[in-house]
């Protein structure tokens, strides 16, 4: 019998995952510590929900993202990266160190009591012990729940910070009052000025945003290269007006910035290129945008409906289907936008995406038919 390892601990295994049979566990307890992430990869009897993705998340110590769970869980509430660092860490102490189950977590948030059952948690703790991130957690429960008012108004506060490093006159008193302001701006330096007062907030886009692929945070693999590239925004912010940004930004310069201040080091490799080329951007780059942003908040643009197959479904769970496997091959480490792109052009997307997603089913064949090659290209 061949040596089996514990797919948790890496000991030697016994039991068998019975949704797959395809890993092994020591024993019961390393089976369910893994669970929220061999979920993903298993044929579970009950539907992942968000509180899966958030265990997966806080095991992995990066913020969920998912869309769904970042609103069902606070994140979408937190606002700055301090408050959202905060967040993560009373997750990662509810599911790793008190060994709070997901099924628990969406129990308690499905019946809104996640705050009264966090407070009967940590009230079984000493007082001593129960650290930083509760006493973050009492002062903060307008983050969880909406009937607790929020201290102030967030939104205002991240306008005023972009209206006075634009150098807006005068006071304003209240988001509706900005947006009027700026409504009249040229469309280039709305978006400079939008995107400036998420960074200079501690922000930075998320994919159902426009400044996502704008700024060029669609060029990032992980989470965590999407928060590095907003500390080197901010980091410019902190050395140019708001004038020159928008220059910048208008003249495709924004990379040579970032390289001046010394802050181009271990940025995305395809960021440049693509800073350089802002009205001559590939169509994959919003394909990848709306395969993992929530498709309800954006919509497909023509060029990729073209591009890349969705032309092609004759109904949603048709076109559903296309955006998972689209979504499997960015997910992967060996997938990447632009080798996608040069197979759109070259008609061989189903081969290349196959090369990447394994056991890719031969009906995407037909799926991801294209006009390419084009003649004479």
């Amino acid at each position: 019998m061949p040596d089996r390892k514990c797919k948790y601990c890496e000991e030697p295994a016994t039991k068998r995952c019975s949704g797959c049979s395809k890993v092994w566990y020591c024993g019961s307890r390393c089976q369910k510590r893994d669970w929220d992430s061999h979920i993903f990869d298993c044929n579970p009897r009950c539907p992942i929900n968000t509180a899966h993705h958030l265990a997966r998340a806080a095991r992995r110590d990066i913020c969920p993202e998912d869309q769904q769970t970042l609103d069902d869980f606070g994140f979408s509430k937190a606002f700055t990266s301090h408050n959202m660092s905060m967040l993560l860490g009373l997750y990662i102490g509810l599911i790793c160190v008190i060994e709070i189950p997901s099924k628990s977590l969406h129990k308690w948030r499905i019946e809104g009591r996640l705050i009264p059952e966090i407070k009967a948690v940590y009230s079984k703790i000493p007082v001593n012990n129960r650290g930083e991130y509760y006493a973050w957690f009492l002062k903060n429960q307008w983050i969880f729940e909406n009937s607790v008012p929020a201290p102030g108004d967030p939104m205002l506060d991240m306008f005023r910070r972009g209206w006075e490093y634009a150098g807006g006159e005068g006071t304003v008193n209240s988001a509706e009052e900005g947006k009027s302001a700026i409504d009249t701006w040229p469309p280039e330096r709305r978006t400079c000025f939008l995107f400036c007062m998420s960074i200079l907030s501690q922000l930075h886009p998320n994919p159902i945003q426009p400044e996502w692929v704008d700024f060029g945070f669609c060029t990032c693999k992980q989470l965590e290269d999407e928060v590095r590239l907003g500390g080197c925004y901010r980091m410019l912010l902190h050395n140019c007006t708001f004038n020159e940004f928008c220059d910048a930004f208008i003249n495709d310069t924004l990379f040579q910035q970032l390289k001046v201040l010394g802050l181009s080091k271990d940025l995305p490799p395809h960021l440049e290129d693509f800073l350089r080329s802002r009205l001559m951007r590939y169509s994959v780059w919003y394909l990848k945008q709306f395969v993992i942003a929530d498709g309800s908040q954006v919509e497909p643009r023509m060029s990729i409906t073209v591009d890349y197959g969705l032309i092609n479904c004759k109904n949603d769970d048709d076109k559903n289907e296309l955006k998972a496997v689209y979504n499997t091959y960015f997910s992967a480490s060996n997938g990447d936008p632009v080798t996608l792109h040069q197979a759109c052009i070259q008609g061989k997307l189903f081969d290349h995406v196959g090369s990447v997603v394994k056991k890719l089913p031969k009906k995407f064949k037909k799926l991801m038919r294209n006009m390419y090659p084009l003649p004479n290209y």
